[in-house]
């Protein structure tokens, strides 16, 4: 995993849950196209986009260039 990808887990001292997602395949095409643009690994947009939506903060570095 890249160290950008770590961004949304530093700082959780809590036990991760890992479940299974179900995407149509061209739903899963774009999410993985739209993680890749966002310079992230699919695992880490998709938790950024649910903590968005249940409210929690997001704390993001600065692009790396």
């Amino acid at each position: 995993m890249r160290k950008r990808d770590m961004a949304p887990f530093q700082g959780h001292t809590r036990w991760m849950t890992k479940f299974n997602l179900r995407l149509p395949d061209d739903l899963f095409e774009r999410a993985k196209s739209a993680a890749a643009a966002d310079d992230r690994s699919l695992n880490s947009w998709l938790v950024s986009l649910v903590r968005r939506e249940v409210g929690g903060s997001e704390h993001r570095p600065a692009r790396d260039v």
